[in-house]
C-alpha cells in the first residue's frame, strides 16, 4: 500500500513540474513579445 501511495505522489509531482515548466515557458514567450512591442514603441 505504501509503494502505491508513493508512486501516486511522485506521478502527481511530475505533472506539477510539467505544468510549472509549461507556465514558465509561456510566460517567458509573452514577456519577450511584450518587450519587443515596448521596445518598438519606445524607439
Amino acid at each position: 500500500i505504501d509503494d502505491h501511495q508513493s508512486s501516486r505522489l511522485s506521478s502527481s509531482l511530475t505533472v506539477q513540474q510539467k505544468i510549472k515548466s509549461a507556465t514558465i515557458h509561456a510566460a517567458s514567450k509573452v514577456f519577450i513579445t511584450f518587450e519587443k512591442l515596448l521596445g518598438r514603441g519606445g524607439v
